[in-house]
């Protein structure tokens, strides 16, 4: 008799603690589903890298926890970014046209993560190199832009050098503003624009052969 109390106490039990369990899990909402992506549609768009072929993002999609989001600034003329911000929190080295950003739990709040971006104007002058030598293309977007010396250029341009070698020679160092270059010994320098290497309203390029 005791045997079958017992049996059926532990039957109870386990039937219990299975039905709070049960209760419990239907209960408890899937957070992944809850969290949204918030942004200004104007000034940026956005790409879940998470998997292959990429899929756009909207401002009020649905993200969840280790997403892998690209971020890229719609720059009006003559702006370049300042820097991004996530939840208004300064990204401190986040300050190019593109931000690549892994979705973190702790930065969701209110069940959404806001991101946006902060533009300023672009110091703009002209780029000076000999031509004779020197060739230059601009490559920040495709397809890529042809540059002769004298043409405008602005601050974050990625400027690629290629160095027209004269027969037997190879180069022995790029210069900026008659700065050499320590480590820009090959035929090709990429080279991103600073505003501090502007002077006196220019950039100058040269390359010295050996």
């Amino acid at each position: 008799m005791k045997q079958k109390k017992i049996v059926s106490l532990i039957g109870a039990l386990v039937l219990i603690i299975s039905a709070v369990v049960l209760i419990t899990g239907c209960s408890q909402p899937n957070s992944n589903t809850d969290i949204k992506i918030e942004f200004d549609v104007a000034s940026v768009k956005c790409q879940n890298r998470s998997s292959y072929p990429y899929t756009d993002v909207t401002s009020g999609s649905p993200i969840q926890e280790k997403d892998e989001l690209y971020f890229k600034a719609i720059l009006p003329t003559g702006k370049v970014v300042e820097n991004w911000y996530i939840n208004d929190v300064k990204q401190e080295y986040q300050t190019g046209i593109e931000m690549f950003y892994t979705v973190k739990a702790a930065d969701i709040v209110s069940g959404k993560l806001k991101v946006s971006v902060i533009t300023k104007d672009a110091v703009q002058r002209t780029v000076e190199f000999d031509s004779a030598s020197v060739k230059c293309k601009n490559t920040k977007s495709i397809p890529y832009t042809d540059i002769t010396t004298g043409s405008p250029i602005q601050e974050k341009d990625e400027l690629l050098f290629e160095a027209v070698l004269p027969t037997g020679k190879v180069v022995e160092n790029w210069y900026i503003n008659d700065v050499k270059q320590e480590y820009e010994t090959d035929v090709k320098m990429f080279y991103k624009v600073k505003a501090s290497d502007i002077v006196s309203g220019k950039l100058k390029i040269n390359v010295v052969f050996k």
